[in-house]
């Protein structure tokens, strides 16, 4: 027989517990090496033609290319371009309607502004401006509840393209 005192029965039973404590995290609650964590954020790639950006994997990457490429940013452009530039009876909750329904989210945005870039601005009694989307849609929505709900939305309308005109 072994004969143990008290002490050294604590200190056994203490690395028994520590040792059971730390084999029931290897075996039941640690991740795989390899396996997807959900906490990480994917990578930030830059889309190829445009040169935009995105944080995405690769089923949201190609979901994004398909977007920019496809011709639903070219109707949406096309509808926005020709309600903003009405001088009178400009519906805004049409406006804002057609870009919350049709850009789920601000990497989205991120291609749509990039793909918009500057235009002639010809809807208000100053025409001719060369505005980019962020300053077009600053002017239709002025600073109310809609832009500051669109810059929740989407943060990357917070930084402007600089649109110079071409003579």
């Amino acid at each position: 027989m072994l004969k143990v005192t008290k002490k050294q029965a604590y200190i056994i039973s203490g690395v028994g517990i520590l040792a059971l404590t730390f084999g029931g995290y290897y075996l039941f609650f640690r991740k795989d090496a390899g396996a997807y964590r959900e906490e990480e954020t994917p990578p930030e790639v830059t889309l190829p033609g445009s040169g935009v950006k995105v944080t995405a994997n690769k089923e949201r990457l190609a979901a994004l290319e398909k977007f920019a490429k496809g011709t639903e940013i070219k109707q949406l452009t096309r509808s926005l371009l020709t309600l903003m530039n009405k001088n009178f009876g400009r519906n805004t909750k049409q406006i804002k309607n057609l870009i919350f329904e049709r850009i789920p989210d601000d990497d989205y945005m991120k291609i749509f502004k990039a793909y918009f870039h500057c235009h002639t601005f010809t809807g208000r009694w100053f025409a001719n401006d060369y505005w980019d989307l962020t300053r077009w849609l600053q002017d239709v929505f002025g600073s109310g509840d809609d832009w500051d709900m669109l810059l929740m939305k989407y943060p990357s309308l917070n930084d402007p393209i600089t649109c110079i005109k071409k003579k």
